[in-house]
């Protein structure tokens, strides 16, 4: 059973890509590239909207068992037993941790 669950989009990452998706796609429609630029325009095009996809929102999922995460459709997620948790705290980071996923400290 389900107790809690939030899907929180992420408009700031999707805010960013989508103006870079943009650009490389007026470039290749402006002129045509030489082959090399060309292919490297496809490349970043294709990284870029499949990181759109990976990571347009973060849900965070509580039952009756086990907490869970995942961003976007699902491919990345994780999964804590809720007997393995100890204590929670709120906690406020900052700036200086950035957008992505990565191990921060726990201070």
């Amino acid at each position: 059973m389900i107790f809690y669950e939030h899907r929180q989009p992420a408009t700031a990452i999707i805010l960013s890509i989508l103006p870079a998706i943009a650009i490389i796609i007026l470039l290749g429609f402006t002129q045509p590239p030489p082959k090399p630029l060309n292919f490297m325009l496809i490349a970043v095009l294709i990284i870029l909207v499949v990181c759109a996809i990976l990571f347009f929102s973060l849900t965070i999922r509580i039952t009756d068992s086990e907490l869970r995460w995942h961003f976007g459709p699902g491919l990345i997620r994780k999964k804590v037993a809720l007997a393995e948790i100890q204590q929670t705290e709120i906690t406020a980071t900052t700036f200086i941790y950035g957008w992505g996923i990565h191990l921060t400290s726990l201070l």
